[in-house]
Parts: structure tokens; C-alpha cells; sequence
């Protein structure tokens, strides 16, 4: 089956991570400008693109159709001494042979080059065809309406037509980053599937403690959790759970706790609970209208590596699993990897390394190494409960995963649930 860049640039790298894997993630952009081959460079380099060198042959057989002056290089700027079809499609299909090219994104202005975009959309049709490799075709001008002609010429190929040099660039750089490096893991058993959908069908009814023990159950660690009715109530469990514990404020309109001060930590006597207890229940009072609002307690979690892991739905799609470094460093950091669910621990430890939880969970300056093998399983089950419940439930967000020293597991804190919109499971089985 020939491998082509879908249209989409919201869904280019989600779509494909699941159906394809490249083995050599060269990217070769192409231009009618050297403007725009010098700024393809430095995208490239900015966002991690390896731009293979051309080969031997390949630069050969570029020099004997093109003028003496002309140098073959990556970025290739094709416009020589001026459009000529014929060349650009012998161009195109040198390029494609290449062994080091796994993708070829050609640009184009929309002035002067508007006359001839149409051709040129349809000459990447042409050899695209005749290729395995992908082709996109990338506009310079960002935000503005695409081309009717060119849509029309590429329209149904898988073709992609983006806009913007640098969201194109990143849109193919995020589809190679999303490429497995191993075939993909075996769908959930259908115990599993019934399980999470069962679940998922009651989640809005259930309270935080329920939640937790069912993501336990389903191989995703869970801190235990208890809800408690009064001070004295706090007392006793905390007695019961032994010191320190946490005391946490949860509500179904209550999405992030801590904006609320919600969450209170470390605390190891009784007074230090009830007066805990009595602090949250009224802000607690202030920050919800829900009857379902109650103050629960867990065990204070030894300190890790936090990080966290996500997985956002869309039906009829896929199951978007998302990884980064957790706690505060999400929003700090804005450094995630991203694939399409279900995933097994291999895929779920090299997404870690992608980022920098990876290093940090494997020890850097007396710290550590913490436990990865936890960690990735933990990953790949919450990958595996998006899977099955991708009609169900919009997304589930657990933050922080406190991943302990190494042989010492992993144990979520806190997660967020968010219902599918009302008849997507319907669309969905439809």
C-alpha cells in the first residue's frame, strides 16, 4: 500500500502513527526559492528533522537536467532558470528514489508562483502515484484559504496540502516522531473492553475513591482513597492510614483542586487533620454546587518523578495518548510525546525518552534511578482503557504519576475525567 501524508494538519500525525512505521525519517523539503530553502533549513533543525545528505547518484542524476551553476543540495531549490514541468517531475521522481528521503514536502508561494501551483499540484500527483514515499504539498502563506484548484488536483490522493511553512514542518515532524518502532500491541481483550465500557457508563455517578480502585483494578496504580465525613471521621482514618496523610477537596464541577486550594499536604496529627477537615470543607462549600462534593483522604505518596499521562478520544478516530513531565512542569515545559492507543511498555518507555522525564527517571546527578519499568506500564494500561472506552469517555487525565526509586512502582494521585458530548456512542455505533 503506497504511504501518503493525510490532508488534515490537525490529524497528520495521528492518523498514520498507528498505520505506518518508516525506517529511515528523512525529510527532503523542496522549493522554488533559496529564501526558502535557507528558512526550511533552520525549521528543520528547530524541530529535530533529520535532512538526509542526497546521494552520490542522486545528486548526479539532478546536475545532468539542470544548468551548470545549479548545486543539488537538502533543501532542494528546483526552480533552476524557471518552471519547467518536465523537469520538475524528473525531479521530483530522483528525489523520491532516494534511500535517504522518507518524505518529500515541496512548497510553493502563493505569488508569483500562483499561476503555476495547479501544475504543480498535479505533477506531485502524478508521481506520487508512481511512489511509495509520501508527498505533501506546503503553502507559504499561513491562515489564508487555500488554493480551490490545488485542493481540487489533490483531492482523494491522501496528499497533504498544509499551510504555513512552519505548521507544515511541525505537523510532518510530529507524524514521524508519532511512526512505532514496533508493531503495534494486540487490541484490548474483550473482558477489558466490557470492563471500561461498564465503567465508563456509570463514571459520572461514581465518586473519586470508586474511580481510583476501578483504574487500580484495570493495572493503573492508584493511591487508595477514602472519603470522610467529618473531622473526627478524618481523625480516626488518618489514625487508621498512618501519618502523613493528604486531605483533598473533590467535586464533579471541581476540575483542578489545587486553583481552589483544594489539596492539603503532609499532615501527621490529629489536630493537624481536623483543622485540615474543617479548611476544605468551606472552600470546598465556596467552590462547588454539586451534592456529590466530598473531602477525601489518601496516604501522603513518597516523593518521584511526576509525570503525566493522558488520553484524548475522538470517535470514529482513534485514542490519543499523551506523556510529559507532570505537576506544575506540564504547563511550564509544554514537552509532551504523543502516539495513537493502545500502546504496549516498549513504545511506552521510548515515548518517555523523548522527552525529559526519560532522563530524569534513569538518574542524572545522584538522583535516582527511579522505577521506568512501572512507569511505562502504567502508561500502556491507561492507553489501553482510552482504547476501549473511545466512545465513552472524552478523556481521562492523570496528574501527577509519582514513579518512586527503582523496584518501588509508581502510584497515581489524581485524575480528571471528562465525558464524551451526548450521542457519540451512538454516532460511534452507527
Amino acid at each position: 500500500m503506497k504511504r501518503k501524508i493525510v490532508t488534515s494538519l490537525v490529524f497528520l500525525f495521528l492518523l498514520l502513527s498507528c498505520v505506518h512505521s518508516i525506517a529511515q525519517q528523512g525529510v527532503v523539503p523542496m522549493t522554488f526559492s533559496g529564501g526558502h530553502a535557507a528558512m526550511l533549513a533552520d525549521m528543520a533543525q528547530n524541530l529535530k528533522l533529520t535532512l538526509p545528505v542526497l546521494s552520490d547518484e542522486t545528486c548526479a542524476k539532478l546536475r545532468a537536467i539542470y544548468p551548470s551553476f545549479w548545486n543539488p543540495s537538502n533543501p532542494v531549490d528546483a526552480w533552476g532558470t524557471g518552471w519547467d514541468p518536465q523537469r520538475f517531475e524528473q525531479t521530483l521522481e530522483i528525489v523520491a528514489a532516494d534511500p535517504g528521503a522518507a518524505v518529500i514536502a515541496m512548497t510553493i508561494m502563493p505569488q508569483p508562483a500562483r499561476r503555476i501551483s495547479i501544475e504543480v499540484a498535479e505533477v506531485i500527483r502524478r508521481v506520487a502515484d508512481r511512489s511509495d514515499k509520501p508527498f505533501a504539498l506546503i503553502s507559504d502563506s499561513s491562515g489564508g484559504p487555500r488554493e480551490p484548484g490545488v485542493a481540487a488536483a489533490l483531492e482523494g490522493t491522501g496528499i497533504a496540502y498544509l499551510s504555513g511553512l512552519r505548521n507544515g514542518l511541525t505537523a510532518i515532524a510530529r507524524w514521524l516522531q508519532a511512526c512505532p518502532p514496533s508493531p503495534e500491541p494486540a487490541a484490548p481483550s474483550q473482558a477489558l473492553l466490557d470492563q471500561c465500557r461498564a465503567f465508563a457508563e456509570r463514571c459520572a455517578e461514581l465518586d473519586e475513591p470508586e474511580r481510583f480502585e476501578f483504574l487500580s483494578s484495570i493495572g493503573v496504580p492508584m493511591s487508595p482513597s477514602q472519603a470522610v465525613s467529618s473531622a473526627a471521621d478524618a481523625a480516626r482514618t488518618a489514625e487508621r492510614l498512618g501519618a502523613p496523610v493528604v486531605l483533598k477537596g473533590s467535586a464533579p464541577d471541581v476540575l483542578h483542586k489545587s486553583e481552589y486550594g483544594l489539596v492539603a499536604l503532609g499532615l501527621k496529627s490529629a489536630a493537624e487533620v481536623s483543622a485540615a477537615y474543617e479548611a476544605l470543607s468551606a472552600k470546598l462549600k465556596r467552590a462547588s454546587h454539586s451534592r456529590r462534593a466530598q473531602v477525601v483522604m489518601q496516604p501522603q505518596a513518597k516523593p518521584g518523578i511526576e509525570i503525566i499521562v493522558g488520553v484524548r478520544n475522538h470517535p470514529g478516530f482513534g485514542s490519543l495518548l499523551v506523556v510529559g513531565l507532570g505537576g506544575t512542569f506540564v504547563e511550564l515545559l509544554m514537552e509532551t510525546s504523543v502516539r495513537l492507543g493502545p500502546v504496549d511498555e516498549r513504545t511506552a518507555r521510548a515515548m518517555l525518552d523523548e522527552i525529559r522525564a526519560g532522563a530524569m527517571l534513569r538518574g542524572f546527578r545522584g538522583s535516582g534511578p527511579f522505577d521506568i519499568d512501572a512507569a511505562a506500564s502504567a502508561i500502556a494500561a491507561v492507553s489501553r482503557f482510552g482504547a476501549a472506552t473511545i466512545d465513552r469517555l472524552a478523556a481521562l487525565e492523570i496528574n501527577p504519576l509519582i514513579v518512586h526509586s527503582a523496584g518501588q512502582g509508581a502510584v497515581g494521585v489524581d485524575a480528571l475525567f471528562e465525558q464524551a458530548p451526548v450521542g457519540a456512542a451512538k454516532n460511534q455505533a452507527s
